[in-house]
């Protein structure tokens, strides 16, 4: 039988080893307080008996916007944006089941829900028996602005009207919007065929170039021929753009392709009614400016106002003959009154229109020969003698009533 010394010693070093234990409880409890109360997970603790919350880290009271001391006894109810029944029955599966998890809407001081995955689990005693369930929230904010920024951006290129294409660094089509698949009219989806099955046969090189200049330059724009399913050859505006990772590693290409097929024909159109216009335009100048008028039997006058180029020397000529024969004239006036320069293309032009006249017999009469005029016919030496000279045109008129 121990004496009673060596029951002390016995005592003394089994309560030294549990003053051990107790300081390294102690330390694994305030490493463990230290992780939670530093932690940016949202941590909370409720009762199972009264559903109440016993204890929440600084990072819950700042996701609902309550200080520690306000959290202490709230109400689930007020814990959650959901219906409270809700609430109650998820609370007594967890308490049942041991664990959940799943996305949940809390509701911050100021009403305002806020998403954030929840993770639960039960806490037991000694005994088993729940007594609390401790929660672990992960904000979810962020995620939905992002994910719902790219419903918006999905919706945004599922519904444009030009056609957006993406693919990979061998350029085989990962992403193709409904109207990039329309453009071509095949039945089966684009996804995973090479783009460059789509390019006409002779523009390859051009697609060669395109993809070295966005891998160069980041982005390209330029004008590329696709093949439709049929067969048909049409071109398309293309706005290229290279695809990185993260570590800014070249992952494929995006593109922006508009089908110029109807706008080419609105131009081609357009060309051709701009055409017609101009060419409308010319006959009616043609008129204004070289007007032929009959004034008797077998006698026509064309007024001449302004200057004289080589166009418009052929479009007298052309129109006196075109007024000769129409009217039969025997005698076609040319008055120049309204000219006040007269080179030696004009006198030859005026020359060549006398010689074509005589071919269809008729006379012409030049009138309105003011003295400058004279001057410089005489000073270029120009020959007069196919045509008859008359001051002013009321002598011309005369001379050519006296003839016929």
């Amino acid at each position: 039988m121990p004496t009673l010394e060596e029951r002390l010693a016995s005592l003394e070093a089994e309560n030294r080893q549990l003053r051990t234990q107790i300081a390294e409880l102690r330390k694994k409890t305030t490493r463990f307080r230290d992780i939670i109360l530093s932690t940016p997970v949202a941590v909370a603790v409720a009762s199972v008996e009264t559903e109440l919350v016993d204890y929440g880290n600084p990072a819950f009271a700042s996701l609902l916007g309550y200080d520690l001391e306000e959290l202490m006894g709230l109400p689930l109810a007020k814990v959650f944006a959901e219906e409270p029944d809700y609430i109650q029955h998820l609370f007594r599966q967890c308490v049942a089941e041991g664990s959940w998890q799943g996305e949940l809407r809390y509701c911050h001081k100021d009403g305002a829900p806020i998403p954030a995955l929840l993770t639960a689990s039960v806490l037991r005693d000694s005994d088993g028996k729940p007594y609390a369930v401790v929660g672990f929230a992960h904000d979810l904010r962020e995620q939905k602005e992002q994910e719902g920024q790219l419903r918006i951006f999905k919706l945004l290129v599922d519904n444009a009207p030009d056609g957006i294409a993406l693919s990979d660094t061998d350029l085989r089509i990962t992403y193709a919007n409904p109207a990039f698949e329309a453009m071509f009219g095949y039945q089966q989806t684009l996804i995973g065929r090479p783009l460059t099955e789509l390019i006409f046969s002779e523009d390859l090189d051009q697609l060669a170039l395109f993809a070295e200049t966005a891998r160069t330059c980041g982005t390209v724009i330029g004008e590329v021929r696709y093949c439709r399913a049929n067969g048909e050859v049409f071109v398309a505006q293309v706005s290229g753009m290279i695809l990185r990772d993260a570590t800014d590693e070249p992952i494929g290409f995006a593109s922006i392709n508009r089908d110029l097929t109807d706008q080419l024909q609105a131009e081609q159109e357009r060309r051709a009614l701009q055409e017609e216009v101009i060419q409308a335009q010319q006959a009616a100048l043609r008129e204004l400016s070289t007007p032929l008028m009959p004034i008797a039997d077998k006698v026509v006058v064309m007024p001449i106002i302004g200057s004289i180029d080589q166009m418009r020397a052929q479009m007298i000529m052309e129109t006196l003959l075109e007024g000769i024969a129409a009217h039969n004239a025997t005698f076609a006036i040319l008055d120049i009154t309204g000219v006040r320069v007269v080179d030696t293309q004009v006198a030859a032009a005026m020359i060549r229109a006398a010689q074509a006249a005589r071919m269809l017999g008729a006379e012409v009469v030049l009138t309105g020969i003011g003295p400058e005029v004279a001057q410089t016919l005489v000073h270029i030496g120009a020959d007069l003698r196919e045509l008859v000279a008359r001051s002013s045109l009321q002598h011309g008129i005369a001379y050519a009533m006296k003839r016929t």
